[in-house]
């Protein structure tokens, strides 16, 4: 019971690690190919993030779970909480609403949106709410695989993090335009179980989960600094 656990040796593992988070295909295909640059015989395996994730992590149905974290962290469990992530408005190249950007255009046009599981407070919806703004909404998505194809083929726009931009060819299209009025940062974190937070294996898988944020984001932050981003109209 005192003996300190065996070293993780991660080219001898074997193990299946679970994984819960949003549909990011960036993020899943990143930590995957981390996995099998340094454990080749180790696997994911992936699941929505919904309400139950949290009951899952302390069930031990689930390794480790990336969300929202803007709501209280059930007892038991252990997060580390992400840098923030400026939301911006995407939209196809030659969208109508870049010719005059504006207030009223953001809410002329109709909207996608991904619905993040029990995601309540800080979200688009609730931010609009207290500006007094009701949009209109095109598209309701289960998550974010193909949102940047649908804001690519229609006139919809999204307000969502750069991440999107990563999410193949179509989000290499996407123009970026500054909200007309300011978005709450989306705040993701990295859960698990507190009982297994010395768990040498689950210390490595955090560390992949980790690092491969941190690289996905500056990456998708550099792509917005180098393109032309469309500012709101002033008037007077």
């Amino acid at each position: 019971m005192v003996q300190a656990p065996a070293p993780f040796e991660p080219m001898t593992c074997s193990r299946t690690f679970r994984m819960a988070g949003p549909a990011l295909n960036c993020i899943a295909s990143g930590v995957v190919s981390r996995m099998q640059a340094e454990a080749p015989d180790a696997a994911l395996a992936w699941q929505p993030y919904s309400k139950e994730t949290m009951d899952q992590i302390i069930k031990g149905e689930v390794d480790i779970a990336f969300g929202n974290a803007n709501f209280p962290l059930p007892e038991g469990l252990k997060a580390k909480v992400l840098k923030p992530m400026k939301r911006y408005v995407l939209a196809r190249r030659g969208h109508p609403a870049t010719n005059d950007w504006s207030l009223d255009s953001w809410m002329r046009w109709p909207h996608a949106v991904v619905r993040i599981p029990a995601a309540i407070h800080g979200t688009v919806e609730e931010h609009l709410a207290h500006l007094g703004l009701k949009r209109r909404i095109g598209f309701h998505a289960a998550n974010w695989s193909g949102i940047a194809s649908a804001l690519n083929d229609t006139n919809m726009l999204g307000n969502f993090v750069a991440l999107v931009l990563l999410e193949g060819r179509a989000g290499d299209d996407l123009q970026v335009l500054e909200p007309p009025e300011p978005m709450p940062d989306l705040v993701f974190r990295v859960i698990w179980n507190a009982e297994l937070d010395a768990d040498p294996a689950l210390v490595w898988m955090r560390g992949i989960v980790l690092t491969t944020f941190e690289d996905l984001v500056d990456e998708a932050q550099k792509l917005v600094s180098n393109r032309d981003i469309v500012v709101p109209r002033t008037f007077g």
